[in-house]
């Protein structure tokens, strides 16, 4: 039997970092290649401005209400991903039932 080896908190950080770096660069190849359309950029209330610069220039209300849509579409989008990812009732319901199963099986 050989015995499980675990990681110090330090060992899981550092995992986990390198994992979330090469998972980024792996992204950024996808866009470099035309395998995968680029991120829009995120545009928040305060850098609206920097990132339309000419339309925010000649339109300042027209480019802020394009600014809010695209935030309003972002957040909703983000709300909808947590809400599919989310355990409904029966699911959550199993999932207990199985973990405390498996807590008297120990």
């Amino acid at each position: 039997m050989t015995m499980p080896v675990y990681l110090t908190d330090k060992e899981k950080k550092r995992l986990s970092r390198t994992k979330r770096v090469e998972k980024e660069k792996e992204k950024q190849e996808m866009v470099k290649f035309g395998l995968m359309p680029a991120p829009l950029p995120k545009i928040k209330i305060s850098n609206y401005q920097k990132i339309m610069a000419k339309d925010a220039i000649s339109d300042p209300s027209g480019t802020e209400l394009v600014a809010k849509a695209i935030i309003q579409k972002r957040q909703e989008d983000h709300f909808n991903a947590n809400e599919a990812r989310r355990l409904h009732a029966e699911a959550k319901d199993q999932k207990l039932l199985s973990k405390h199963l498996s807590a008297q099986a120990d």
